[in-house]
Formats: C-alpha cells, structure tokens, sequence
C-alpha cells in the first residue's frame, strides 16, 4: 500500500482502538482529569503509534499498542503501575485474538487475502472487523470485572449493544466475502469503503445514544 493508505489505515485503527479503551477505562476507573486533558493524552500517545505505523512492522506496532495502553491508564486515571499493566496485557491479548479470529471467520481467508495484501479497501474491511470483535470482547470484560455495574451483566438489555455490533460484523464479513471472490470496479470499491466507514460511525453511534438513554432512564 502506499505511504498515505498507511496512515489512513493507522488513523482510522487508532481512532478506534482509542474509543474502545476509553469505554474500556470508563466502566473500571475514576478520571484524574476533565475530559478534554485526557483526549489530549490519548490524542498525544496516539500520535507516536501514528507515526511508526509507517514502518510497517507488526512487531513494533504491537509493542507500541502494550506501552500506550498502559500509559493511558496509568497517566489518565486512578490507578495502580500494577493496574495498568494488568488491563494493558489483557487489552494486548484481546486485540491480538480478535485479529486472528477473522482467519476462522471467513473461509480460505488466509489463501486468497495475501493476492489482495495491497488491496485498501480490504484491508479497511478487515481492520474494521477486528476492532468490532476487539469491541465487543473489551465490553464484555469491562463489564465482568465492574463492581460498580455487576448486576448489569444479569440485565439482558446489555445484550443489545453486542447484538448491534454483530450485526455490523457480520455485514462487514460479507462485504469482505465479495471482495474476495470478485474483481469490482474502481467507484464500487470507493463505494464500499464510504459504506464501511458510515456502518462503522452508524454502529458507534446507536451504541452511545443507548447508553445516554440508558443512563437517563436510571436517573429518573
């Protein structure tokens, strides 16, 4: 890919990795700042990922996940070194499965993916289906270890933001199923990707509006 493909990718990766860790840390944790102070800390971290996301080295850009993780934690919230690197290992480890978990999900994926390795609007496709999945298990890991909201795990209604997110997963394999199979031309691949980024947005969206109603409802 090229050199701007990179750092949309990267972009776009982090944009996503940085929500999930902050809904992540929201359900555990107490802020040491406002909101704006820790936006700059992640935006800062981010940046650096950013960065050396250009070498295109996945040894790297993982290492570099772990220390922003629990560089986050630790300078954002109230929160132990010990703390900090517990949830960065497990962030690590989920974002690392959830990754592989495509390789299971969609047949002969990793036969027919490295013909189309360069292919953006792919890789866009894959990158979005991993983080739905790394998403959806971080939620689910919050929540399990929350004191404050465990008899929030036996509400069934927490299983309609999961619902929601596989939804957009599975629209998502399905997409990247076509891609695979056919050549398409080049507006449709334009298309697709705008379309991918909207569900995307759509998906996080929803997710939001129902937590702000949820949280007005217990208000009232």
């Amino acid at each position: 890919m090229k050199l701007y493909h990179i750092i949309i990718l990267s972009l776009i990766t982090y944009l996503c990795e940085g929500y999930i860790l902050w809904r992540y840390c929201s359900l555990l944790f107490v802020r040491k700042y406002s909101v704006k102070k820790c936006c700059v800390i992640y935006f800062v971290l981010y940046s650096i990922s950013v960065i050396f996301s250009v070498l295109s080295i996945p040894a790297i850009n993982s290492i570099l996940f772990f220390l922003n993780t629990m560089l986050i934690i630790k300078l954002t919230y109230k929160v132990t070194w010990g703390k900090s690197l517990f949830h960065a290992i497990i962030a690590t480890f989920m974002m690392i499965i959830t990754e592989m978990l495509i390789l299971l999900l969609v047949p002969n994926y990793s036969h027919m993916v490295y013909n189309f390795i360069y292919n953006f609007q792919l890789q866009i496709l894959i990158y979005f289906i991993s983080k739905i999945f790394y998403f959806i298990a971080m939620t689910a890991i919050a929540y399990s270890r929350s004191s404050k909201k465990y008899n929030q795990i036996r509400n069934t209604k927490i299983i309609i933001p999961f619902f929601i997110s596989l939804i957009t997963a599975f629209t998502l394999i399905t997409i990247l199923e076509i891609c695979l199979s056919i050549s398409l031309p080049f507006y449709i691949n334009v298309m697709i990707i705008i379309s991918s980024v909207a569900l995307l947005l759509i998906n996080v969206l929803i997710i939001v509006l129902y937590n702000f109603i949820e949280k007005q409802n217990e208000q009232t």
